[in-house]
């Protein structure tokens, strides 16, 4: 995405390519709305925050090595910016064994913040009810 704000990615299907990388200064504010995604989705470098993946299909391949959420190496690359949020989102992890596993069987209206700091744990966060219209994302109400 390079440096891309305010992106909508509405009702696309992506596969066949290494990660949808959410991953550069300057990145912030773009949507993934209820997408079919065959391929990770890699926050890291530092990206400027406030991003969403929700109502999404989120599985990697047999021929990936890695789960389906993920931030980077810590060797190899800058934790992600603040406040990435994922919402309501189907995700199936083939992937090597990461703390990321659990999102498989996420629990509906769960909330999850990628931290900005390796190591850490994603933080999940469960309000006690759902967001007006059961999404974050701001749709118009159909008659």
């Amino acid at each position: 995405m390079l440096g891309s704000k305010y992106c909508l990615f509405y009702n696309e299907k992506v596969r066949r390519i290494r990660h949808f990388a959410i991953m550069s200064p300057g990145e912030a504010y773009n949507v993934g709305y209820r997408c079919d995604l065959e391929v990770d989705v890699n926050f890291h470098d530092q990206d400027s925050g406030h991003n969403l993946e929700e109502q999404c299909r989120i599985a990697t391949p047999v021929w990936h090595s890695w789960d389906a959420i993920g931030i980077g190496a810590f060797n190899k690359h800058r934790p992600p910016g603040p406040e990435n949020l994922l919402f309501n989102n189907t995700v199936i992890s083939k992937g090597v064994a990461g703390y990321n596993r659990k999102m498989g069987a996420a629990q509906p209206y769960a909330i999850y913040q990628l931290t900005t700091e390796f190591g850490k744990p994603d933080v999940f966060l469960r309000p006690d009810s759902p967001p007006k219209g059961n999404t974050f994302y701001a749709v118009k109400a159909q008659p």
